[in-house]
């Protein structure tokens, strides 16, 4: 037998609603469409919303990359946005050659840098 999720009351989903009605801005950082919605499937509680800001879409994607990223979670209204922080990117953890090692090196630096500036504004 699977597990089922109960529904919240019908008031619960009608303040839920209203709370993602209209979406916050994003950071002036954030690269993502303008507006971009929230995801409900990516938290384990149905109430809670949550979407990325990215200062590069994952369609910008290169070799080694590093990027700004911040989590914003919605819960019943309540908007929450943590701390941004460079996370960086590449097909699979290995042993760096020199190549790749100042290829990292470079995204992080520049990630780091657009931080910076993020926190200093």
């Amino acid at each position: 037998m699977s597990h089922v999720e109960p529904r919240p009351p019908a008031r619960q989903r009608e303040i839920e609603a209203q709370a993602l009605a209209v979406v916050p801005p994003c950071p002036s950082w954030c690269a993502l469409p303008t507006g971009h919605p929230y995801d409900s499937t990516a938290s384990h509680d149905p109430s809670d919303h949550l979407r990325l800001h990215l200062s590069e879409p994952d369609s910008a994607v290169r070799e080694v990359y590093g990027r700004v990223e911040a989590e914003e979670s919605n819960r019943l209204g309540e908007v929450h946005v943590d701390p941004a922080t460079v996370a960086i990117y590449d097909d699979h953890p290995r042993d760096l050659t020199a190549h790749e090692a100042r290829l990292y090196a470079g995204a992080l630096v520049e990630a780091a840098d657009l931080l910076g500036r993020i926190k200093a504004s």
